[in-house]
């Protein structure tokens, strides 16, 4: 990857572990005339501000950055350390109320990945809670977490979640916590390469799951395969999500980063017990290998010293498994700190002639009209404001204006075809 000295600096330092080479490399970067404020705003955009810090404060170079920088990825450390003892400390009452009602927990992504994958639970920002339960479980896991303080917080009705979706998110209004119950991990309203629903695929999780200990309370993780399939599907799918949750025509390297790291950092935890041959079948079962093996050429060009420790990755062997277009899509956009929204006419009329009917004119509406949280994000107004909707027209005057440029460019069309594609069919 062809990188700024600060995008260097911030690949570097959002790993958890330096090794000579690496930190070789640091000291000589942090030497340079840095942009600090293109850092910080890179290292918040993509959730690695906490790892930024405890990678320099070890070096006696760091006298040599801003110190204004320092204090603000600083107090983001300790801050992240302390929301993450909460949420840690409210799982484990949670888990102790499952534990007692005999109804088995399997911890998903930040509060299974902090503690145990990255060995210290500051360098892993968490938002919310995500656990699993088996589906024939939801019922009791409802009505115990409604008793444990938590009211529903969807904007649906709770049956159209059980039914379209795979998880139901739940709000304790005192403690302002978030906890995600899922069932699955994937719908059939997602893209198509990763729109898997099937039951079974999550009855084998549950079956070799492993045990997981939040100091002498009990519950599950996935084991280490399926972890692996599991973030590699979560980072393709959110580079392609827009912030109320659509998909189409729309790019974003938000968090991208942090969601390598998972990858990485359970890849390196959990070496040489990893079953390579379990993860290939469960790839090519749910044809989503290319997309595996593309999250694994990323992971190695966001780790250029640490080669040799990836070795076990089954992917030099088989370069053909990986989505040559997709991986560079991601890879030229990673530090684009922006939602990259299809706005322009080409994109629109390359959409608009594509697929059958019912597609083609959900496209037209959803190209001149977005979601009004879409045309809120875009224009920095709030959602509640009456003034919104007088962007309508300034979005229409955008789209045929604004834009001209893009008309000519062959890339963004290019780009809009890699997108459209790896989509599928509505």
């Amino acid at each position: 990857m062809r990188l700024s000295s600060e995008n260097r600096l911030l690949l570097y330092c959002s790993q958890p572990e330096l090794n000579e080479v690496s930190r070789g490399n640091v000291k000589n970067l942090i030497g340079l005339p840095l942009d600090w404020d293109e850092i910080l705003r890179s290292a918040y955009w993509h959730n690695v501000a906490p790892m930024l810090y405890y990678n320099l404060k070890g070096f006696e170079e760091s006298q040599l950055i801003p110190e204004n920088v320092m204090s603000q990825i600083k107090k983001e450390y300790y801050d992240n350390l302390a929301n993450n003892m909460n949420l840690y400390a409210e799982l484990r009452r949670v888990l102790q109320a499952f534990n007692e009602k005999g109804i088995e927990v399997m911890v998903l992504k930040g509060a299974a990945l902090a503690k145990n994958v990255y060995g210290n639970i500051a360098l892993r920002p968490m938002v919310d809670i995500d656990f699993m339960v088996r589906k024939e479980d939801l019922g009791s896991s409802e009505k115990l977490i409604s008793e444990l303080g938590y009211v529903f917080a969807g904007k649906r009705s709770l049956g159209w979640y059980r039914e379209n979706n795979y998880h139901i998110q739940y709000l304790h209004q005192d403690k302002k916590i978030v906890i995600e119950i899922h069932w699955h991990i994937l719908s059939k309203s997602e893209p198509a390469p990763i729109a898997i629903s099937d039951a079974g695929l999550i009855q084998k999780w549950w079956e070799r799951a492993r045990a997981l200990d939040f100091e002498g309370t009990k519950a599950l993780m996935l084991c280490p395969e399926d972890l692996i399939f599991y973030l590699s599907l979560h980072f393709v799918k959110h580079r392609f999500q827009s912030p109320n949750g659509g998909f189409r025509g729309v790019f974003s390297s938000k968090s991208s980063l942090m969601q390598l790291n998972d990858v990485l950092r359970t890849i390196k935890y959990y070496r040489g017990d990893i079953d390579w041959q379990r993860l290939n079948f469960l790839a090519e079962r749910y044809n989503v290998t290319n997309l595996i093996f593309t999250t694994f050429y990323l992971v190695r060009e966001i780790s250029p010293d640490n080669e040799n420790e990836l070795n076990d990755i089954p992917f030099e062997s088989t370069p053909a498994l990986f989505s040559n277009e997709l991986a560079e899509l991601i890879k030229n956009r990673m530090f684009d700190r922006e939602y990259i929204f299809s706005v322009s006419p080409i994109s629109f009329f390359y959409s608009i002639f594509s697929g059958n009917f019912h597609h083609k004119l959900m496209n037209v509406i959803r190209g001149l009209f977005p979601h009004p949280e879409l045309l809120s994000t875009m224009y920095s107004v709030p959602l509640d404001s009456n003034n919104l909707y007088f962007y309508y027209f300034v979005y229409l005057y955008d789209f045929f204006t604004k834009n001209k440029k893009q008309i000519s460019g062959s890339p963004s069309l290019r780009e809009v075809k890699i997108i459209d594609k790896w989509m599928g069919p509505d």
